[in-house]
C-alpha cells in the first residue's frame, strides 16, 4: 500500500509542474506574436529582439523545470550549464533591447557588460561546468509547499563566479543609465518602462533564489 501511495505521489502534478509550463507557453506565444510583427516589417528590430528574448526565455523556463527535477550531480551540472548560458543571454539581450528601443545609453558600458558576462561563461565550457560550483557533492529533492519538490544542490562555490555578477551589474547599470536619460528628457513613463522591463526579465533568473543551493567554502 505504501509503494502504491509513493508511486501516485510521484505522478501527481504539483504547482511547479503547472506553473512552469504555463510560463513557457506565455513566453512562446509572446515570441510568436512579435516574430510575426517583425517579419511584417513593423518596428522590425525591436519586435525581432523581443521575439528572440521570449524564445530564449522558453529555453530557460523549460530547462529550469528540468533542473528542479534533477536527481544526480552530473545531471544537475549538465542542466545548470544550459541555465547559465540561457540566463546570461536573456540579460544581454534585454540590455541590447534597451539600447535599440530607447536609442540611449553608453555603448562602451553595454559592450563591457557583454564581454565580462561572456568571459565568465568560459568556465562552463570546461568538461565539467564550473561557473557556479567548483565541486558539487550532492543533489537531493527537497519538499516545499503544496507537496512539490525541487532539486537542492550542495557543493563548494567557485569564487570566480563573481565575474558573472560583475557582468550582470554592468548591464544593470547600463539599463539604469538608459532610464536616467529618459527621465532627463522628461519622458518619465519611458524611464520607468526601461527599468521595469529589465526587472521583469531579470526576475526569471532564479538559479540562486528558487533553487537555493547550500554553499560551502573551503
Amino acid at each position: 500500500m505504501r509503494e502504491l501511495y509513493e508511486r501516485e505521489r510521484e505522478t501527481t502534478v504539483n504547482w511547479i509542474d503547472f506553473a512552469w509550463p504555463t510560463v513557457t507557453g506565455i513566453c512562446l506565444t509572446l515570441g510568436l506574436v512579435h516574430l510575426e510583427s517583425g517579419l511584417r516589417g513593423a518596428s522590425r528590430r525591436t519586435n525581432l529582439l523581443v521575439a528572440l528574448i521570449a524564445f530564449v526565455m522558453v529555453v530557460y523556463s523549460v530547462n529550469e523545470w528540468r533542473l528542479m527535477h534533477a536527481s544526480a550531480p552530473s545531471q544537475y551540472l549538465a542542466r545548470l550549464r544550459v541555465q547559465d548560458f540561457a540566463g546570461s543571454a536573456i540579460a544581454m539581450l534585454r540590455a541590447i533591447f534597451a539600447r535599440v528601443y530607447f536609442d540611449a545609453g553608453r555603448r562602451w558600458l553595454l559592450l563591457l557588460g557583454i564581454v565580462v558576462t561572456g568571459l565568465s561563461l568560459t568556465l562552463d565550457l570546461l568538461p565539467t561546468p564550473q561557473l557556479v560550483f567548483r565541486e558539487l557533492t550532492r543533489v537531493t529533492q527537497v519538499p516545499t509547499f503544496g507537496g512539490a519538490t525541487y532539486a537542492f544542490a550542495e557543493g563548494v562555490r567557485n569564487p570566480w563566479n563573481v565575474i558573472f555578477y560583475v557582468g550582470l551589474a554592468l548591464l544593470m547599470v547600463f539599463v539604469g543609465h538608459v532610464s536616467w536619460i529618459q527621465w532627463k528628457r522628461g519622458d518619465c513613463r519611458r524611464a520607468v518602462g526601461a527599468g521595469r522591463f529589465w526587472l521583469v526579465g531579470s526576475s526569471g533568473i532564479r538559479r540562486q533564489v528558487v533553487l537555493a543551493p547550500t554553499w560551502k567554502w573551503r
